[in-house]
């Protein structure tokens, strides 16, 4: 028997080979010789593309992201478009940035995730932008620092100065296309106190590389008002742009109408938009769009206006309350493309509201059929819920027909309907089966369910599986 050594093989052969290298093997082929290394060159040249883990858990960073669906599972492949594995690092030194920079000299496409990101790392980051100036035509960032409150004012000033820089960096990009930016930190133009904190959230962030995009998907703790000039200035009059996502959150009734003043041909362009506003960025001020009884005239022109103008939506997240929801499920059901609709839903409290009627009365046959929701594969729902049996009013069946998961984190501090006033004071078991209650209704009505979630615990929906096991909850979480 005769044997073939790899290193006599010819070079098309061996390119051949290394090409379904994952990344991190790819990497140590140029120790083996320096002809291998030659070759190594080669491959990276031809990719042109580069994924790069930083630090601890930078996949969460990425398979949590907003601009990610399904978001259950691992995004990195099909956002490369390539079953390549990603390079995973500890972090990045001078060493590993030069070194990254002679491999990947020609690097078109880059994708980062960097968890609990700091000012040394940010300025090897911006190393390889300025490196990569003149090649890069697609940019993915995934950016959290670390948790800034429980950093002093300085060294969060600090941080937004890192951030800032970094966008400078991506607006002197000359090639680029694509920009996906998702900052897990707030920019501020430098906080003096903590009163003055809130006054930040409408800076704005000066983006002119939105006159060259063809997508562009962003997020930071920012309210939406701070990309309000960016888009007007830029993204406007710029025909070659597709698509926008947007997470940063539409806050209120003021920050709609600017964006719904803004050009048709634009707003059709957006396919992810969050419209609620966060409690901890504006204690002065807490609107919910489509929420308030205050503002339910202006919720419904709202809502008539924003399923005209936001037409290409893919995701959605708002808030609402419990009687604007056949509104709201009115406007979204003229949405064509919504797929994944993530809701902060409040529902009313029975005893106080319906003068002490439980649940069940409150859900029955009677109720007026919603719109159905049929291209929504992906619901999500967050929020307050007084009873269990409150999931009927949603009626699973007839609005979400194509639903192929749910999560629900919804607070249930007590549930009539299984006879506990205080979900601290009932036992284990009455517990986990309120929330087997809850899930049921979704399970049995949904056809083509496959996953579901109760308080982050994953219920999976595969052959073999009873339907009692399908929502069974963890009994020794402290729900």
């Amino acid at each position: 028997m005769s044997f073939l050594l790899i290193t006599s093989l010819p070079d098309v052969c061996l390119l051949h080979i290394f090409d379904r290298l994952p990344l991190r093997d790819l990497a140590t082929i140029s120790e083996v010789s320096d002809h291998w290394a030659t070759l190594q060159q080669t491959i990276f040249t031809r990719r042109g593309i580069l994924t790069l883990l930083i630090g601890e858990q930078p996949y969460n960073l990425v398979n949590s992201s907003y601009f990610s669906f399904p978001t259950n599972s691992s995004m990195i492949v099909e956002l490369n478009g390539t079953s390549k594995a990603p390079l995973e690092l500890p972090s990045v030194d001078e060493s590993t940035v030069k070194s990254l920079v002679e491999k990947y000299s020609n690097c078109a496409r880059l994708e980062i995730s960097v968890n609990n990101i700091d000012s040394s790392l940010s300025r090897h980051l911006c190393c390889l932008l300025e490196a990569w100036s003149a090649t890069l035509v697609s940019l993915k960032l995934w950016i959290r620092f670390s948790l800034t409150d429980r950093l002093s004012l300085t060294a969060r000033n600090i941080i937004s100065s890192d951030l800032f820089r970094i966008v400078a960096l991506i607006n002197r990009l000359p090639q680029l296309t694509h920009l996906t930016l998702d900052i897990h930190n707030q920019l501020t133009l430098g906080i003096e106190s903590e009163e003055l904190e809130d006054d930040n959230l409408d800076v704005q962030i000066e983006l002119p590389c939105l006159a060259q995009l063809k997508e562009f998907y962003f997020y930071s703790l920012n309210g939406a008002d701070s990309l309000v000039d960016s888009l007007l200035r830029y993204a406007q009059s710029n025909e070659k742009l597709v698509k926008v996502g947007l997470r940063n959150s539409i806050y209120s009734a003021e920050c709609m109408g600017k964006y719904l003043e803004m050009n048709s041909s634009l707003l059709k362009k957006f396919t992810h938009l969050n419209s609620h506003q966060i409690a901890k960025y504006l204690k002065n001020a807490f609107f919910l769009p489509f929420c308030h009884s205050n503002a339910f005239h202006l919720s419904r022109y709202h809502l008539e206006e924003f399923s005209t103008k936001f037409s290409s939506l893919i995701t959605l997240s708002t808030t609402v309350a419990q009687k604007s929801i056949p509104f709201l499920f009115k406007s979204l059901s003229k949405l064509s493309n919504l797929v994944d609709l993530r809701l902060y839903i409040y529902f009313e409290d029975p005893s106080r509201s319906n003068e002490g009627k439980s649940a069940n009365e409150n859900t029955n046959d009677t109720d007026p059929l919603l719109e159905s929701l049929t291209t929504v594969k992906s619901l999500s729902l967050y929020g307050g819920i007084s009873s269990h049996k409150q999931m009927l009013i949603l009626q699973p069946g007839n609005t979400f027909p194509s639903l192929n998961e749910i999560r629900v984190a919804l607070s249930l501090y007590g549930c009539p309907d299984c006879d506990y006033e205080l979900i601290g004071a009932a036992s284990p078991e009455k517990r986990e089966e309120c929330y087997r209650q809850m899930a049921k209704p979704w399970i049995q009505q949904c056809p083509i369910l496959k996953e579901a979630y109760i308080f982050n615990v994953q219920i999976p929906l595969s052959n073999g599986l009873t339907q009692t096991q399908i929502y069974m909850i963890n009994n020794n979480d402290d729900l």
